[in-house]
């Protein structure tokens, strides 16, 4: 490519937006289908806002020009009015022959379109990343970054030679003859390799120069940080070496992977195919002829048809894109003979050496479909470079959009999909405004069925839960207030000598109801008092009464008739009915919390006595078609209106049909109670039973009635209704 009749091309800027239209679409068409970029429309642009150079500036000296269109899009090329035909570099820069011309003037066209329309583009790329995978635009990942190289030359005399080089690729002197080798000695201060990463167009004629007499060189870009890499372009002002590769490191170079070798004859050199012939092989020929003698390009593109991704996301991808070290190698330069000979000069001549004008490697910040800018880190510049970390969407975070954020770990973080153009954005827990932070549970993911995994952390007012959704101990439910109020959980009100305590944590109760756990003989919602039956309210609880019918409460002496239990009158109460007087409303229910709430009565006096079922014969028993037998201790029981719910602790299943049992806590259903208040069969707080009895299949519920068979445990009884069981009872 002639850098000096790139320049023409854009001397005038008001009369390339006129055409920019036309050019855009003929060589859009041509750039990405040889890129086969999946994923990244033409609305994104390729520089980003903080890579690109001023539009308005143009190279120095350049005055006015004109352009047109070709006559047809598919020749892909723009003719400059007045550009000279004579000669192979300018006759191919006019006709926009090279793939490196059309890849910077592409860049440039669609960046001053990018610069006049920057509002309308920034609200386009916004919404885009909302509902769809995203990427930033690709630019110059030189820019602002060193290249290191073995070798460059020397301007001291002791190490100082003179070196000799072509300036342009015409013949020699048409009317002398003469070689047009320019020859000097090099200046180190001036061609060093910075001069390959400064702006191609603000500064088109600095390069960088080898030392003289160098066998090998390499080139090497230190990211520091994954990248994604798209293409190269390098522009030689010496011959294009005979021998290079290009390669990669994913690893910050303590490995490497080829991407392309270069050379005139790949089977020779390294025993491969040559792509010329056979599409997608790893060597090419493309790029190693000795013509022309300056200002020829290579051009690499790690997206090829031949490497055609349809979900530029996916690990197959990233493993090939993905960089954090880029090496070119000069293994054998150029043999100059044949420049020589074009240009009628005398051999020898000081040529040894390689030297670049520019040397390009494309691509953007890693952000697995989860951003569309690429931002400097925390203390960075905001300079002229494609920088590493991204700004990330779809509710990610991290330099590379990797991680989902603090309180949106229900699902496994995923990267964008390009193929299906899924998001994969990151849900948010359900902590009830309760945490600021969750964590991903594979366990907990597993057992939703791949529906929710997140686990809350650091619960706050007084919650505790996967999704802070119960009260700690000591607290419970207020039914009152919505589950992400800081009101939701309330002390517990227990008396703390009627009730159970639990350690250091003080008295408890249900977190649910509000219920509080009573010592042995203690009644009511806060455990207050003993039931009837009960007297000597105390640190131990209450003592049973002596008496045939009840006692006083605080005496112990027996009382009959109609009875008042401190501020509470006790009632005769029908079977199946509720209890005058009392309001039985249920509080509003949510999906979060047990549907049992109310208040407790608990009204279990000791003497209570009800018509009870005997263990007869085995096919007495038998026939009673029990579904759950089971030893229980009885923890609590509350009055709810039309029926008493037993607490109880299951510490033992002898037989269980549909309904699920376990150890630990469950509750029993009275069908029926007397006019005592007491349920029937009796279920005393605090004793041991053995029940045998029916299940609610429909409601899930264990059901004890008349025919159920409840008696304290005794292990003698438990070991006969074991072989009765046993002996094929069901």
């Amino acid at each position: 490519m002639t850098r000096r009749y790139l320049k023409k091309f854009f001397c005038s800027y008001h009369k390339l937006q006129s055409y920019q239209e036309t050019v855009m679409n003929a060589l859009s068409r041509r750039l990405i289908s040889e890129m086969n970029v999946q994923g990244m429309p033409l609305r994104t642009p390729y520089f980003s806002p903080h890579t690109r150079a001023p539009s308005s500036s143009l190279p120095f000296g350049v005055r006015t020009c004109a352009l047109r269109p070709a006559e047809h899009d598919d020749q892909r090329r723009v003719i400059a009015r007045g550009c000279g035909s004579s000669g192979a570099g300018p006759a191919k820069v006019c006709g926009m022959a090279h793939d490196a011309t059309l890849l910077v003037l592409l860049l440039l066209i669609q960046d001053s379109a990018v610069s006049a329309h920057a509002d309308r583009r920034f609200s386009t790329m916004e919404s885009r990343c909302r509902d769809q995978p995203c990427s930033p635009p690709i630019g110059n990942l030189v820019s602002g970054r060193k290249i290191a190289t073995l070798t460059q030359c020397r301007s001291n005399r002791l190490h100082s030679r003179q070196t000799c080089s072509f300036l342009s690729d015409t013949t020699t002197n048409r009317t002398t003859g003469r070689c047009l080798a320019h020859c000097e000695r090099c200046k180190a201060r001036v061609h060093g390799p910075w001069a390959m990463t400064d702006s191609p167009f603000h500064r088109p004629w600095t390069w960088w120069q080898s030392q003289t007499g160098a066998k090998h060189e390499a080139l090497r870009l230190d990211l520091g940080k994954p990248f994604v890499f798209t293409h190269m372009v390098a522009i030689f002002r010496s011959s294009r070496p005979a021998v290079m590769v290009l390669e990669r490191s994913a690893d910050g170079g303590r490995s490497w992977q080829t991407y392309k070798f270069f050379a005139p004859n790949c089977l020779q050199e390294f025993g491969l195919p040559d792509d010329v012939e056979e599409i997608g092989a790893p060597c090419t020929s493309r790029y190693s002829d000795p013509e022309p003698c300056t200002q020829g390009e290579v051009i690499y593109r790690a997206m090829m048809p031949t490497n055609h991704f349809e979900n530029p996301y996916s690990d197959t991808a990233q493993k090939l894109l993905v960089v954090t070290n880029l090496r070119l190698r000069v293994l054998r330069p150029q043999p100059l003979l044949h420049c020589l000979q074009k240009k009628g000069c005398q051999d020898p001549l000081p040529f040894s050496h390689v030297s670049l004008y520019d040397l390009m490697f494309f691509g953007t910040c890693l952000c697995n479909g989860h951003a569309q800018r690429c931002i400097p880190a925390p203390g960075e510049d905001y300079h002229i470079m494609v920088h590493g970390r991204c700004e990330c969407k779809h509710y990610t975070t991290g330099d590379h959009c990797q991680m989902c954020k603090s309180l949106y770990n229900d699902r496994p973080w995923q990267p964008a999909n390009g193929k299906t153009e899924e998001v994969n954005a990151c849900q948010a827990c359900q902590c009830h405004n309760h945490a600021s932070l969750c964590h991903f549970d594979p366990a907990v993911w597993r057992a939703s069925q791949n529906r929710s995994g997140g686990v809350c952390d650091g619960c706050r007012d007084n919650t505790q839960g996967q999704h802070c959704h119960r009260c700690r101990p000591g607290f419970h439910r207020d039914p009152t207030q919505p589950l992400s109020s800081i009101h939701v959980c309330k002390p517990c009100s227990c008396h703390p000598l009627g009730s159970l305590s639990s350690g250091d944590k003080g008295s408890t109760c249900d977190p649910i109801t509000g219920n509080c756990f009573c010592k042995l003989g203690v009644g009511g919602r806060d455990c207050h008092q003993c039931l009837i039956g009960y007297w000597g309210f105390g640190l131990s609880g209450c003592r049973p009464c002596h008496c045939p019918n009840s006692c006083d409460s605080n005496t112990g002496f027996c009382t009959s008739g109609t009875q008042t239990h401190g501020n509470t009158t006790w009632l005769d109460v029908p079977i199946g009915g509720a209890v005058p007087g009392l309001s039985h409303h249920r509080p509003p229910q949510t999906e979060e919390w047990d549907e049992v709430q109310g208040f407790s009565a608990a009204l279990y006096p000791g003497n209570c006595v009800c018509k009870e079922m005997k263990l007869g014969s085995r096919e007495e028993f038998c026939s009673k078609k029990y579904t759950y037998v089971i030893r229980v201790q009885v923890l609590s029981a509350h009055d709810l209106g039309s029926h008493v719910e037993v607490i109880i602790r299951v510490k033992k299943i002898l037989k269980r049909t549909h309904l699920k049992l376990a150890r630990g806590k469950a509750t029993l259903f009275p069908e029926s109670w007397t006019h005592r208040g007491c349920t029937c069969p009796v279920l005393n707080p605090g004793t041991q039973y053995l029940v045998a009895g029916h299940e609610d299949v429909h409601r899930r519920r264990l059901i004890v009635d008349l025919q159920s068979y409840v008696r304290p445990w005794r292990r003698r009884r438990a070991k006969l209704i074991t072989s009765f069981l046993s002996g094929g009872c069901k």
